[in-house]
């Protein structure tokens, strides 16, 4: 089956920019199917073998039927993406539709379930805690208004997720053909530990500039560090720990990357394989 990224469409000038970043995502990528999903009520389901999970949506989903068809067609049908529209798989309730999970990548805001024009950083919702959490795909958080991305950049801490994160990263590189810089803020595992583990997928320079480089902060606050990411970068980062719902939202550097960072962001979850 091809590659295919799941969007859920909404019918305003913010849902918009959403959709361009989604094309453009599926567009560098090449050969990646957009799949778009036009709500009709505000609560669908997707059922992961790791748990349930409830989309919330607010009230702008669905907002403006009259226009929603005519306004999405506008602007897919010069986009030179292979696009279709999801239909739910079956209904748990006439209001509750069930939605296939069989994607590759889903494009979610920060919050599903709060008024759009509150949206911005510094924060994840509870509703898309749970999907990252469950979710056997990335999950693709977009900038606030759309801007391409010309390079990749990963985080990584150490841990296996974190090492996931980072092989996830080197496939969007060598498919959006960008180069890729991993970041990792050196902390109580020596230099020598990370690079052994880095090493295997090609990524021994610690040359930023490399087209596979490695950047390594010895100094400096992580946050006080985040500055020396690149604006027109895509950034990859593993929802790191076995408490996800606890370490999305207090103290962790996913917290700190996403309330910092305006870029677009992919967060891999715990129940994601590298499949990209």
């Amino acid at each position: 089956m091809s590659d295919t990224l799941l969007h859920i469409w909404r019918n305003l000038p913010m849902g918009r920019e959403t959709l361009l970043q989604s094309l453009y995502f599926a567009r560098r990528l090449g050969n990646m199917n957009l799949k778009v999903f036009r709500p009709v009520h505000p609560t669908a389901l997707m059922y992961f073998d790791a748990g349930l999970v409830t989309l919330d949506l607010n009230r702008s989903y669905t907002l403006f039927p009259e226009t929603s068809g005519e306004h999405l067609e506008a602007l897919l049908q010069d986009a030179d993406v292979d696009w279709a529209e999801v239909r739910p798989t079956d209904y748990t309730a006439s209001t509750l539709p069930n939605l296939p999970t069989d994607f590759t990548v889903m494009t979610c805001l920060r919050s599903m379930s709060q008024d759009p024009h509150r949206i911005g950083l510094g924060h994840i919702g509870p509703k898309v805690r749970a999907l990252v959490k469950n979710a056997v795909f990335p999950i693709l958080i977009p900038s606030p208004c759309f801007r391409p991305w010309n390079r990749v950049a990963a985080f990584f801490g150490g841990s296996a997720l974190g090492l996931r994160a980072v092989e996830t990263a080197l496939k969007i590189a060598s498919r959006a053909e960008a180069p890729l810089t991993v970041y990792t803020q050196l902390e109580s595992s020596d230099r020598a530990t990370y690079q052994a583990k880095l090493k295997p997928l090609g990524i021994e320079t610690e040359d930023p500039k490399a087209d596979r480089g490695w950047h390594p902060f010895s100094t400096g606050s992580f946050e006080a560090n985040l500055y020396e990411i690149p604006s027109d970068a895509l950034v990859v980062v593993g929802a790191a720990g076995e408490n996800v719902m606890r370490e999305l939202i207090f103290g962790s550097k996913l917290e700190s990357i996403q309330a910092t960072l305006p870029n677009p962001i992919l967060v891999v979850g715990p129940n994601c394989p590298v499949t990209l």
